[in-house]
């Protein structure tokens, strides 16, 4: 008995002293670790959430109070916001990457397939509320209440054989359908209430900073509604009309309380170059003016407002920060594709390599140079240039000058030796003087 004992006791040793070799670490491991790639801290700092995401597979969202107690979890969620009064979480809602490799394998068109879903999560009462479909969605950053989104228009169905009940062609006008030119219904939703009102074909929105309010450009419906820039104010239910007639309206900005507004706007629809662009900026009263386009004082000969750029205002004087450039070529439409010259060509003496050009191309195609609206003194001055291209406000825009920078001079060497250098100057935001200072 003993000895059978004593045997035991050696096994035991022995087995706590050379254990048994671990099992090697896979690359099947590795996917399955979880990253985190969102956080958000409420504005009170009462609630916390994360998304954590492994390399492969579905990402989850998970919040916790200030006491690392979970208070909510969501699979295949991310996109992740808490409202300033830290009574909703928003999130998107993907479909599970599983579902969508099987999409994949079955040949699914890319308009069928699954789109994201918005989710709407009442902290307090631990409801969650989801809408199909989702295209966009925006909160207010620094005030709560409201929330709004646009979702994807559902694809029609083929009529059946027999079916009269569509209209047929030419029998009447066709109804007007969503898309990224007539733009989408905007739901507005009060999350204290849960009342959600619409406007139908709208192509852009944005809240104001601090003020209740909510800025839209509608293309209208052709019947009841007209193409508009609209200002909301969503406490009083006042609508201020900014701008009405049939345009492209595109860069819409307020200011944080709401009392200045501007976008720019095209009336050529068949400007595909885009160099019919012109600033328009409204001053709190009436209808926006248009304070600058191609050919306005101040700026250089052949520049354009560009649509890429967006507006920003100064916090507290009057001026308004804007992009413009050269106007772009128009292609030659008399000339057949196979008769144009494909070629890329590349001089050693350039300050980027081949590859990066191409790699940035896209991007270098829509690069604006800042320039500013003097609103009081309607007044524009071009402040970057193509030689000094980059620059930073100073101030939030109200000091005398900004700063710009150059790295063209030393592109090349930059390209061999990895070490960027620039030259700084000093910009008089009135007059648009350069003063080198490094």
């Amino acid at each position: 008995m003993k000895r059978i004992i004593l045997i035991c006791f050696v096994l035991l040793i022995g087995k706590q002293l050379f254990p048994q070799e671990k099992r090697p670490l896979t690359f099947d491991d590795i996917v399955k670790w979880n990253r985190i790639t969102e956080k958000v801290i409420s504005d009170d700092g009462s609630l916390a959430a994360f998304t954590t995401e492994p390399w492969t597979g579905d990402p989850a969202v998970t919040l916790y109070d200030n006491n690392a107690v979970i208070k909510a979890s969501f699979t295949c969620a991310t996109g992740i916001n808490i409202t300033p009064d830290s009574r909703f979480l928003i999130f998107t809602i993907k479909t599970p990457e599983e579902k969508v490799k099987e999409l994949k394998l079955k040949k699914t068109k890319k308009e069928d397939m699954p789109v994201d879903m918005l989710g709407i999560y009442n902290i307090p009462e631990g409801v969650t509320d989801t809408v199909a479909r989702m295209k966009s969605y925006k909160v207010p950053k620094k005030w709560s209440g409201w929330i709004a989104w646009q979702t994807e228009p559902a694809k029609d169905k083929p009529a059946a054989p027999g079916d009269t009940s569509k209209r047929e062609e030419g029998d009447e006008k066709k109804p007007k359908k969503e898309s990224a030119d007539n733009g989408y219904t905007l739901f507005i939703r009060n999350l204290n209430s849960g009342q959600t009102d619409t406007v139908e074909f709208v192509t852009e929105y944005l809240f104001a900073e601090e003020a209740e309010m909510i800025m839209y450009a509608t293309t209208g419906d052709n019947t009841d509604t007209v193409p508009e820039v609209v200002l909301l104010d969503l406490n009083k239910g006042v609508k201020s009309v900014l701008y009405t007639g049939k345009a492209r309206y595109k860069q819409l900005a307020a200011d944080k309380k709401g009392e200045r507004a501007a976008f720019i706007l095209s009336f050529d629809e068949k400007d595909k170059a885009g160099n019919t662009w012109s600033l328009c900026y409204w001053n709190g009263k009436g209808l926006a003016s248009m304070a600058a386009s191609q050919g306005s004082p101040g700026l250089p000969e052949g520049w354009i407002i560009n649509e890429n750029a967006p507006l920003t205002f100064a916090e507290k004087s009057p001026r308004l920060f804007f992009g413009t450039s050269p106007a772009y070529k128009i292609k030659d439409t008399t000339l057949l594709d196979e008769d144009r010259p494909n070629v890329d060509v590349w001089h050693y003496s350039e300050g980027k390599l081949h590859s990066a050009q191409v790699v940035s191309k896209a991007r270098d195609l829509k690069k604006y140079y800042t320039a500013v609206f003097h609103a009081d003194l309607k007044k524009t001055v071009q402040l970057a240039t193509a030689e000094i291209p980059d620059v930073q406000l100073i101030n939030k825009g109200d000091a005398a000058n900004i700063v710009a920078m150059s790295n063209l001079p030393y592109e090349l060497e930059s390209m061999w030796e990895g070490d960027p250098r620039y030259d700084v100057w000093l910009v008089d935001v009135m007059t648009g003087v350069h003063q080198k200072v490094k």
